[in-house]
């Protein structure tokens, strides 16, 4: 039997081709605002029938329910998740859907450049992460090493968000954390495997915060927690769920469980949005958290790192 002959192009030195991928891949540009960063890979979600360009055969196509108005029934959209790069970036569009699928060597290599270099960011799009991680290939998901997503503000979080904040979470603990996984990425118990299909560097949680309002409030009145208290308070909610304010720190918890490697970076950061007069117990929990949101990163780089020496 005749050894194929490798191509041309892997037949080049690793590092001509490293080159090669970070000329396709990297953006064009780096010039970006601050809150516009050329390096990172938003990813929302799209309804399938209302867009021209055709949907990847494989692509994962789920159903969600948009907010209720009044008291009509509503009918659940199809909806399926795609990725709409920084006009910098613009040319993945076209190089990746050219590049990845050539051979198995090839996807392996510009895979490993995408993720090493950007930075998956779900925004508040969490539904999509079950269908992406999903879609995505066993090489795939170990390449990701970037991954942000945001937390709406509490107070005004439907049941269904806090649905998909639920799923998400569990479908990430269950790439990351496979022995702390209740559920698998497809809602099934888990397989049981030893090592961990994505291996995260670098988590970033968004957190949209309360700004100090203008008008006189019970915001001063309100102290800060540091990482202890906040430990304190998921102690608490853990002994007794009916105390309604610790409740709130159950989709804190459920982010806690997911986990980044040895040596890796928790970022969290604070998105203001406008407060409302501090009156009712969540709005007052979700204002303590606003002001001790340095406390409350502290809290969760603690449970999320790995322990250990950097491997």
């Amino acid at each position: 039997m005749a050894i194929p002959t490798p191509s041309p192009f892997l037949r080049l030195p690793a590092e001509i081709r490293l080159m090669i991928y970070e000329l396709l891949i990297l953006p064009h540009s780096t010039k970006a605002l601050e809150d516009d960063d050329p390096y990172t890979l938003p990813i929302t979600t799209i309804n399938p029938s209302n867009t021209a360009a055709p949907i990847a055969p494989r692509r994962t196509i789920y159903h969600t329910h948009p907010p209720r108005r009044g008291f009509l029934p509503i009918r659940s959209l199809p909806t399926t998740w795609t990725i709409k790069p920084h006009p910098s970036a613009a040319h993945l569009r076209e190089t990746l859907p050219s590049l990845l699928p050539l051979n198995r060597q090839i996807y392996t290599e510009a895979a490993t450049v995408l993720h090493t270099a950007y930075t998956l960011s779900f925004g508040a799009s969490i539904d999509a992460i079950g269908p992406f991680f999903h879609d995505l290939s066993p090489f795939g998901k170990r390449a990701v090493r970037k991954l942000s997503l945001t937390k709406q503000a509490l107070p005004f979080v439907s049941s269904s968000r806090e649905d998909d904040w639920r799923a998400a979470c569990a479908c990430l603990t269950a790439l990351t954390n496979p022995a702390d996984a209740s559920v698998d990425i497809d809602g099934s118990p888990p397989a049981v495997q030893e090592e961990p299909l994505l291996n995260l560097t670098h988590f970033t949680l968004a957190v949209e915060t309360a700004d100090q309002p203008s008008y006189p409030s019970a915001w001063d009145l309100i102290a800060p927690a540091t990482a202890a208290e906040f430990a304190q308070l998921a102690q608490m909610r853990r002994e007794d769920w009916a105390l309604a304010p610790q409740a709130d720190m159950l989709w804190a918890e459920e982010v806690r469980r997911i986990r980044v490697a040895r040596g890796g970076v928790v970022r969290v950061e604070s998105v203001g949005a406008q407060c409302p007069i501090v009156r009712a117990q969540n709005i007052r929990f979700w204002v303590k958290i606003s002001k001790s949101i340095e406390g409350f990163g502290d809290w969760m780089r603690e449970g999320m790192v790995m322990e250990g020496e950097v491997v």
